[in-house]
């Protein structure tokens, strides 16, 4: 029993400095069920602590009556709440993002493509990622799908692309927007107070083996 007693001291520290060192990952999903329908961008959303500001042509609108496979409720669509919306959105987040998936619709049958850009600041984080929609099996009027993107960034532009190279494509919808961010670097203050909770242990073990030492 004396021998095991040491050891299981010493696992408590060693589990508080693995805690405290390693990084934290949160998921925020933004389905703008917190916006009132009709709101018209810019506006912004906060979920988990993560903020994403939306700016472009797209209003939240519910989307119920539109009869989406994959998007429920509230959603960012272009032209349903607003006529005339079109083009690129952009949406800037809080803190720097490590993966990105959203549900997306295009406007009637599958025809336009559907994009989305990184940006870390201004930088591009990756290549275009395009994605083309499908219309889900049952009585389904639109192509819908899901686009990703894994990387560094904190900002991402949605767009549709049109048959010629260049041109814009119809309008489009997103929902469920989820993303997740990965803290490093600088310890949050929980971290910092589990860390040094760990060392105190260590030094308390260090100081307990030498007095037993000199005894």
């Amino acid at each position: 029993m004396s021998s095991v007693r040491p050891f299981l001291l010493s696992i408590v520290p060693l589990a508080l400095l693995i805690t405290a060192t390693t990084p934290a990952n949160a998921d925020a999903i933004f389905n703008f069920e917190n916006i009132a329908a009709g709101t018209v961008a810019p506006f912004t959303d906060t979920v988990n602590g993560l903020t994403a500001s939306v700016s472009g042509p797209i209003s939240v609108c519910n989307v119920t009556s539109l009869n989406f496979a994959t998007l429920s409720g509230n959603a960012a669509v272009q032209g349903f709440c607003t006529p005339g919306q079109l083009g690129a959105v952009t949406i800037n987040f809080s803190s720097n993002l490590s993966s990105i998936s959203l549900d997306f619709a295009t406007a009637g049958r599958p025809s336009a493509p559907f994009t989305l850009t990184a940006f870390e600041g201004s930088t591009p984080a990756g290549p275009l990622i395009t994605v083309n929609s499908a219309v889900p099996p049952g009585n389904f009027p639109n192509g819908e799908g899901v686009i990703s993107f894994s990387g560094t960034f904190n900002s991402i532009v949605l767009n549709t692309v049109g048959a010629t190279p260049g041109s814009q494509g119809g309008p489009f919808a997103v929902d469920n927007i989820n993303a997740v961010t990965a803290t490093s670097g600088v310890p949050e203050p929980a971290s910092i107070s589990m860390f040094a909770a760990g060392i105190a242990v260590l030094l308390v073990l260090a100081r307990h083996a030498r007095r037993r030492q000199t005894s």
